[in-house]
């Protein structure tokens, strides 16, 4: 077993698309847009991918560095 020195999250990727299509495929049925809220997880690239991939049509943040960060990774947010 690893011990981390500080508080790490661990996330599981593949769960997060999953939880993603579920909600926009349920939301499809009412034409509503799923925006994938970053600031909690710090707008870490690989699961703003995800929800991306499972389904999420924007991106949304309340913290402007976190923003920044992911256009600077090419990500569209205008």
């Amino acid at each position: 077993m690893q011990v981390h020195k500080y508080p790490v999250l661990l996330a599981d990727i593949g769960k997060i698309e999953y939880n993603a299509r579920v909600i926009t495929t349920l939301c499809q049925q009412y034409h509503i847009q799923v925006a994938a809220v970053t600031k909690g997880v710090c707008a870490e690239p690989e699961i703003a991918e995800a929800m991306l991939r499972g389904g999420c049509t924007m991106l949304a943040d309340s913290r402007l560095e976190n923003l920044e960060s992911l256009r600077e990774q090419n990500f569209d947010v205008t």
